[in-house]
């Protein structure tokens, strides 16, 4: 809730979707973005793979920001990470042109796989270069499992991806 709410206080001119999966989650940022008065954010409730492409169009939005996505380690649960390439595709689509992705995890691993999914999609271009990341993006805020990550010594990872053309269909 800290994170979205940062961002649309932020830039009150702009509008920001949040989706979340879990009910008591959904239940505190809307707590949190009514007693802010926020009037720039909606709740998407559900699973983003569904959630997305059933209320948004192509081309709809500048930037989507994928926080700390569960990277479901184990190679038996590989199917239910959501960053996958079919997702992947999907939000590029719903990008408009220049729009940005932005990936950020504490588990590298994971990170340099949705890279490499990204990397491999015609449209986008990896902001950092190829292969490339960063530790941090200026004036991104930090969310709350960023800060608990950050004091535990994690490691957190930024991807920045720029659409840049016509995507083919998946």
């Amino acid at each position: 809730g800290s994170f979205i709410e940062e961002l649309a206080l932020s830039d009150p001119a702009s509008d920001f979707a949040v989706n979340e999966l879990k009910p008591k989650l959904v239940e505190a940022i809307v707590a949190r973005i009514r007693r802010s008065g926020l009037r720039n954010v909606r709740v998407l409730v559900g699973d983003a793979r569904r959630a997305i492409p059933g209320r948004t169009a192509p081309a709809t939005f500048t930037r989507v920001m994928v926080n700390h996505p569960d990277p479901w380690p184990k190679r038996r649960h590989a199917s239910r990470r959501l960053l996958g390439p079919e997702f992947l595709h999907l939000l590029a689509t719903r990008l408009v042109e220049g729009g940005d992705l932005i990936v950020v995890s504490d588990v590298q691993e994971y990170l340099a796989s949705v890279r490499a999914l990204l990397e491999a999609l015609p449209g986008l271009r990896n902001a950092f270069g190829p292969g490339g990341g960063a530790a941090a993006l200026p004036g991104y805020p930090r969310s709350h499992y960023q800060r608990k990550e950050e004091s535990l010594g994690r490691t957190v990872g930024f991807l920045r991806f720029i659409r840049e053309g016509p995507l083919p269909p998946f």
